[in-house]
């Protein structure tokens, strides 16, 4: 993927001095940019047959939002900074726009192509839904009512955008 940026807010309820529950929602429009590689037989003048690789491009484009609940843990008494833990789940709705290829003059569009009587028609992919998790660690700065975070979060999940795998291999 293309680098990007991702918009979004956090809502966090304080549950005592040490406990809150958060919230983040976030959206980001996503490109991806690559190739694919075919594996092709050329003859050669034995008789036999030689295997080739030909490169191709391939590119997308989709639509996430997630929205991450979890818990935030501070591990200190209250002051201007307080280093956290959050642990939290993850939900992600994706929308693929588009995904395309092309090979020398040809372009496809691989969203779950459909052969019906010999033709090729592309309907739009489903939204889908990816789950996952995230920890995190950092340091919240407090100014009057505004608290500013700065940490580093790790997450793990998983979006099953092969969902449509079987339809793909007609293609």
């Amino acid at each position: 993927y293309d680098p990007a940026v991702m918009l979004g807010v956090n809502f966090r309820y304080r549950m005592g001095t040490y406990l809150s529950l958060q919230t983040d929602v976030n959206y980001i429009n996503l490109t991806s940019k690559g190739v694919i590689v075919l594996s092709l037989d050329r003859p050669n003048p034995n008789g036999t047959q030689d295997e080739y690789f030909e490169n191709h491009p391939i590119w997308g484009k989709e639509q996430r939002l997630s929205v991450s609940p979890g818990i935030q843990l501070n591990l200190a008494d209250p002051s201007d900074f307080v280093p956290y833990f959050d642990l939290g789940a993850m939900f992600t709705s994706t929308r693929v726009k588009t995904n395309r290829f092309r090979i020398g003059s040809i372009e496809r569009n691989i969203l779950r192509p459909q052969n019906i009587n010999g033709n090729f028609i592309n309907n739009n992919q489903p939204t889908v839904l990816g789950v996952g998790m995230y920890a995190g660690f950092g340091i919240n700065m407090s100014f009057d009512k505004v608290v500013l975070d700065f940490g580093y979060r790790a997450s793990l999940e998983k979006i099953p955008l092969r969902k449509f795998d079987e339809e793909l291999k007609q293609f």
